[in-house]
C-alpha cells in the first residue's frame, strides 16, 4: 500500500511529491491539501509507523519555503557504526577532524570543527550523547594536527580515561569554579591571539604566519550542572568566548541531557550554530534545541540529527567506540603526570 493510500485511510488528504528509500530510511515528501494540518499527521504518527513497519515513530518536519512536509521512517535495522572502521588518513586532511558516524545512506559523516565552529550536543541517557563525546575526543587524539584539549567533567566519570593525554592544556576539571577559571584563561589567550593577529593585519588564525598557534577545543559535559551552579557568571563568560573565539582557533563543544529553555537560552543557541541532538526526554526539550523537529521520536543508541551551516537536519547513526579501542588510542598518546607541568595560560603569556 502506498503512503498516499495509508494517509487517505487515516482521512489525511495529501498530494505525494516524491518518495526515497535510502539505506535504513524511507522518506516521503508530500503536500497538504487545503484544510489539512501538520498536527493531524502528528497525531497519527503511531498508526503511520505501524503501517510501514517502522522502527519507531516517524520524524515529521515541514520545509516551509517549498510548502511540503517530510516523513522520515527507519524501516531497516540500524547497524552499529564502529569508530575504528573510519579512514583516519582522510580525516587528517581536516583542521580539527571529528568523526560523528554515518548517514542513513551509508556515507561517512566526518566534520571539521573549524567550520562548525562551536557545537551544542543534547540527548537523554542512553541516546548516544556520551558516546559521541568520546568519539570527538578520540578523533582529536588520533589527529596528526596540533590540537589542545580542555575537558570539563562534572560527573567525574566520563573523561577520566583522558586525564594523562598529552593534548590536555589543563587537568580534567569537575567543578563550575574550575571551569570558570579555564574559560577566563581562554579569554585571555583569545585576546592575546587577537593582539598578535592585529599587529600582522589579519583577522583569522589561518592567515597569521608569524607564529603557529595550536587549535584549542574545550569540551564540557553536562553543561546544565555548571550553568545551574553558577548561572549568570558562567554563561556570560562562555558566551563571550563563543562569540569571538572562532577566528583565533578556539572552539567549544557543550553537552547536556537536560536542554531546558532556562539553560539553553537564546545566547547559547545563537553562539553554537552546530546542533547535534539525539533522543530527548520530551517534545519540549527537542524544540528548545532544534525548534520544531521532534527529536523525542529518535530511536536512541546513536540515532541522531545534525543541523549546521553545511547540514540541514541530516539524520545519522553515531559512531560507537569500544572501551578497549579508546584505551588503545589513549595509550598511544599517554604521558606521565609526573613529568607534565599543567599550568594556566595566564602564567606564561
Amino acid at each position: 500500500m502506498s503512503m498516499k493510500e495509508i494517509l487517505n485511510q487515516l482521512n489525511i488528504k495529501v498530494d505525494m511529491i516524491e518518495e526515497k528509500h535510502i539505506g535504513n530510511i524511507s522518506r516521503y515528501y508530500l503536500k497538504l491539501l487545503p484544510g489539512e494540518s501538520l498536527n493531524k499527521i502528528e497525531k497519527k504518527s503511531m498508526e503511520l509507523a505501524l503501517s510501514v513497519k517502522s522502527y519507531g515513530k516517524p520524524i515529521i518536519y515541514p520545509i516551509s519555503h517549498q510548502g511540503i512536509v517530510v516523513l522520515d521512517f527507519i524501516t531497516k535495522p540500524q547497524q552499529t557504526v564502529d569508530f575504528c572502521s573510519f579512514d583516519f588518513n582522510i580525516s587528517n586532511k581536516l583542521n580539527i577532524p571529528i568523526i560523528l558516524g554515518r548517514t542513513q545512506d551509508g556515507q561517512d559523516l566526518v566534520i571539521d570543527l573549524v567550520d562548525a565552529p562551536h557545537a551544542l550536543v543534547a540527548g537523554t541517557t542512553g541516546s548516544g550523547k556520551s558516546v559521541l563525546l568520546n568519539s570527538i575526543i578520540c578523533s582529536i587524539l588520533q589527529s596528526e594536527k596540533d590540537i589542545k584539549l580542555a575537558l570539563v567533567d562534572p560527573k567525574r566519570v566520563e573523561f577520566s580515561l583522558y586525564r594523562d593525554v598529552k593534548q590536555l592544556m589543563y587537568p580534567v576539571v569537575n567543578s563550575s569554579e574550575e571551569a570558570q577559571d579555564i574559560i577566563e584563561d581562554l579569554i585571555l589567550e583569545m585576546n592575546r591571539r587577537f593582539k598578535c593577529m592585529a599587529e600582522d593585519d589579519v583577522n583569522n588564525i589561518s592567515e597569521y604566519k608569524n607564529k603557529k598557534f595550536p587549535h584549542i577545543v574545550m569540551i564540557i559535559d553536562e553543561f546544565s550542572d555548571l550553568s545551574l551552579n553558577s548561572k549568570s557568571e558562567f554563561n556570560n563568560s562562555l558566551c563571550l568566548l563563543a562569540q569571538k573565539s572562532r577566528a583565533c582557533g578556539i572552539h567549544l563543544v557543550i553537552a547536556t541531557q537536560r536542554p531546558s529553555a532556562s539553560i539553553i537560552n537564546g545566547n547559547i543557541k545563537s553562539n553554537f550554530p552546530t546542533k547535534i541532538v539525539f533522543r530527548t526526554a520530551s517534545i519540549t526539550d527537542s524544540r528548545v534545541v532544534i525548534d520544531n523537529i521532534d527529536a523525542h521520536k529518535l530511536t536512541g543508541k546513536g540515532d541522531g540529527l545534525i543541523i549546521s551551516e553545511k547540514y540541514n537536519l541530516l539524520r545519522f547513526k553515531g559512531a560507537y567506540i569500544k572501551k578497549e579501542d579508546a584505551e588503545n588510542i589513549v595509550i598511544k598518546n599517554n604521558i606521565s603526570l609526573k613529568t607534565k607541568a599543567f599550568r594556566y595560560i595566564r602564567n606564561w603569556i
